[in-house]
């Protein structure tokens, strides 16, 4: 006999995974290495499998196990985007596997599907699960540790290395591993000892690592300066302070839930009725602190500068948070006889379809559109790259199998540092990427200025937050043919 659906929920489970996996696969290689990503792979590539366990060149941080697992894939098969990107899928996939266990431990019954449902509609969770940054394994392996929390474990040895490399394959392990580690001290006071002796060993595994590669890049100035915005705030005196901490909470509830504000309205009550909901139960109040210390522990860091809550790098506090709200969604549907027991249900629906997601079914994520300028090029011209496009200029001409594009002559902060003015009038070609920063807007304009007054006729081709500009000398564009 052929096998059928049993229930209803079946159905809706295949085709929450066809549909989610059907949106990744759509965006996974549409789109090219942007800045920060081409520097990354840079670095990779220049660096040997020993040094990539010391701070990067280009301004970069990963974790070092991490840059392992990419070069070993790189230089098992190639630096091609889909390779370096790889990791970052298999985070994914780890996600969905820890939120559906973490579901089924919590006993979410039929809604244990719905944190993998917010999982597949978050626009950040798109952008990262096809992107070459450790930003969505650290979410995939939150929602394990979370989920083998859950499981109440038995303390054995061999916990303590398993933990200990983990923080050093994703570096919000430690706030994951600190929140699970307190909650099997406070659920199992029998055997105190033995995982506090576990837990000390995470604690010497992270203190090495940041020891090693944290230290100096935590103070330096420029990256206090960037995210100085997104510390969270102790001076709650001012009310600066209070807008910026609001501000922090309802970004994180944004990037969650989804833009649209009565899905964070949703979200949040869902986790206050989650917090309400165990205030009699010793059981209850353990699980809060495991679904939210994470996060907790971050905004602890953050508040005295050692980590910033800028949202990518809060990715691995998204589990928790999905599964606080629908745990208090459907302990209060299974509870109340009343008509707002259907609230939960109504902001599913409202936080499922309001999102706009779906759109990249057709018309894929772009985040730049260096690669595609570049297939584009003029052959003949001689290329001058501006400063900011020139590390995804670099992967594509000199990491991607084939190059692609024409040889590029200068690689310039500005125009006027090159020899164009010595080119005897020679067809140029000059590609800008990061539109959306106003330096290149401006260099972009004084260079077109530059090349009108020396007798250059302009044209220009866009692409998304990527433009080239295309200059040929009047007296070729306007001589008669022979």
């Amino acid at each position: 006999m052929a096998p059928t659906l049993k229930h209803p929920v079946s159905l809706f489970i295949t085709a929450l995974l066809l549909a989610g996996w059907g949106l990744w696969w759509a965006n996974f290689g549409s789109r090219g290495l942007f800045l920060d990503e081409a520097n990354l792979a840079l670095a990779v590539r220049e660096r040997s499998f020993i040094q990539l366990w010391q701070p990067l060149p280009y301004e970069q941080y990963a974790p070092p196990l991490y840059l392992v697992l990419v070069k070993a894939l790189a230089e098992l098969f190639s630096y091609d985007e889909n390779y370096l990107r790889l990791p970052s899928l298999l985070g994914a996939c780890l996600g969905i596997y820890g939120l559906w266990l973490a579901s089924k431990r919590l006993e979410l019954a039929s809604w244990r599907w719905l944190p993998v449902a917010l999982f597949f509609v978050a626009p950040i969770c798109l952008r990262y699960s096809g992107e070459f940054k450790p930003y969505m394994l650290d979410l995939g392996l939150t929602g394990l540790v979370l989920a083998w929390a859950l499981s109440r474990p038995r303390p054995r040895w061999y916990w303590a290395p398993i933990g200990a490399l983990l923080i050093w394959l994703s570096m919000p392990m430690v706030f994951s591993l600190a929140a699970a580690g307190l909650y099997v001290l406070w659920q199992q006071p029998k055997s105190r000892k033995s995982w506090s002796i576990i837990a000390a060993g995470w604690g010497l595994s992270f203190l090495l690592f940041y020891w090693l590669l944290l230290a100096g890049e935590s103070s330096r100035s420029n990256l206090q300066s960037f995210h100085a915005e997104f510390f969270f705030p102790l001076r709650f005196w001012t009310i600066e302070a209070w807008q910026q901490a609001a501000q922090l909470l309802q970004a994180q509830l944004k990037h969650a839930f989804g833009f649209v504000v009565l899905a964070q309205v949703w979200a949040a009550v869902g986790i206050f009725m989650a917090g309400w909901q165990a205030r009699s139960s010793a059981q209850r109040t353990a699980q809060i602190f495991l679904l939210l210390g994470p996060w907790l522990l971050a905004v602890l860091a953050s508040s005295i500068g050692k980590y910033s809550l800028i949202p990518r790098l809060m990715l691995f506090s998204y589990p928790g948070w999905w599964l606080l709200a629908c745990l208090g969604w459907y302990r209060h549907f299974r509870q109340s006889t009343t008509l707002l027991r259907w609230f939960g249900p109504a902001g599913v629906l409202i936080l499922l379809l309001g999102t706009n997601v779906y759109r990249h079914y057709q018309h894929p994520l772009q985040v730049g559109q260096v690669r595609e300028a570049l297939q584009v090029l003029p052959e003949d011209h001689a290329v001058y790259v501006n400063k900011w496009a020139v590390p995804a200029v670099r992967y594509y001409r000199e990491l991607h199998e084939p190059p692609l594009g024409p040889a590029v002559e200068y690689y310039l902060d500005s125009l006027q540092q090159g020899p164009y003015q010595a080119q005897n009038l020679r067809p140029i070609c000059l590609l800008y990427s990061m539109e959306t920063i106003e330096e290149v807007h401006e260099q972009r304009r004084k260079d077109s200025l530059s090349l009108s007054s020396l007798g250059y006729q302009l044209s220009a081709e866009t692409f998304f937050r990527s433009r080239f500009l295309v200059a040929e000398p009047k007296s070729i564009n306007s001589r008669e043919p022979d």
